[in-house]
C-alpha cells in the first residue's frame, strides 16, 4: 500500500508546476472516506444519550467538515499551483473552514467543562444529602437505644 503512495506521490508538484499537489484519486478517495465517516459519526451521535448542547456543537462541526472534505479535495488534487487566483482562493477557503472546525472543538471542550461543573454539583448535593440522611438514622438509633 505505502509503496503505491509513494510511487504514486513521486511526481510531486513544486510550488510552480502544472500538476496539483495530490493525484487526483488519493485527494478524492480520502475526501469520500472522511464524508462517510463524518456522516456515520452524526447518525451515531443522534442515536446516543448524548447531552443535547454537546449534540449541537458536534452535529454543527460535522456539517462543516463535510463541506470542508470536497473543498480541500479540490485545492490538493484538482487546482494547480500554477494557477494562482483559484489556488490561493481554494486554500483561504480551507484555512478558514479549518478555523472554523478548531474553534468548535473548542467550544466543545468548553461545554464539557460547563456539563462536568454541573454534574459536579448534583453529586456533591446528592452526596450532602446522603451523609445528612445517614446522620439522622444514626442519631434515631442512638435514641432509640438509649
Amino acid at each position: 500500500m505505502f509503496l503505491v503512495l509513494a510511487q504514486a506521490t513521486q511526481k510531486s508538484a513544486t510550488w510552480n508546476s502544472g500538476e496539483p499537489l495530490v493525484p487526483v484519486w488519493l485527494g478524492v478517495t480520502l475526501a469520500v472516506i472522511a464524508m462517510i465517516a463524518t456522516a456515520a459519526h452524526m447518525h451515531s451521535l443522534q442515536d446516543a444519550n448524548v447531552p443535547e448542547s454537546r449534540r449541537r456543537i458536534r452535529t454543527i462541526n460535522g456539517w462543516v467538515l463535510i463541506v470542508l472534505a470536497p473543498i480541500a479535495a479540490y485545492a490538493f488534487s484538482m487546482v494547480k499551483p500554477a494557477d494562482q487566483k483559484p489556488f490561493v482562493f481554494s486554500f483561504v477557503i480551507v484555512t478558514i473552514l479549518l478555523a472554523i472546525v478548531i474553534l468548535l472543538a473548542c467550544l466543545d471542550a468548553l461545554n464539557n467543562l460547563r456539563l462536568h461543573r454541573e454534574q459536579q454539583a448534583i453529586l456533591r448535593d446528592e452526596v450532602a444529602r446522603l451523609r445528612g440522611e445517614a446522620a439522622r438514622l444514626r442519631a434515631k438509633d442512638g435514641a432509640n437505644e438509649a
